[in-house]
């Protein structure tokens, strides 16, 4: 089975700081797209400038960046408001705890 030739399918470019994961993933986009798939292509990091590394605007592909911390701050407050109403204050307190505890942005 091609990859090149399934539907929708997810690239994931995770590892330390400044080996090239930008570059990568942008070649990788811009091949794609020449071989007439769609691609979107996703950032969570904020020193990244894939827009101006391309220059331009490329027909098949789409740019975007993701807030983690905002995103993060977003699904406490939605687990808070779903699950704290029932919880006494020491209970909300260890359920935010441990949300916290869970990741790398706090």
């Amino acid at each position: 089975m091609n990859w090149l030739t399934n539907p929708a399918r997810f690239l994931f470019f995770m590892g330390k700081g400044g080996v090239g994961k930008t570059t990568v993933a942008a070649a990788l986009a811009l091949g794609l797209v020449q071989k007439g798939r769609t691609v979107h292509l996703s950032t969570t990091d904020p020193a990244a400038h894939v827009a101006a590394m391309l220059g331009e605007q490329v027909p098949g592909l789409q740019l975007s960046r993701i807030d983690p911390q905002l995103e993060t701050r977003k699904y406490i407050d939605k687990i808070m408001a779903a699950r704290g109403p029932g919880l006494d204050e020491n209970e909300k307190a260890l359920l935010l705890e441990d949300m916290r505890s869970r990741t790398s942005f706090w």
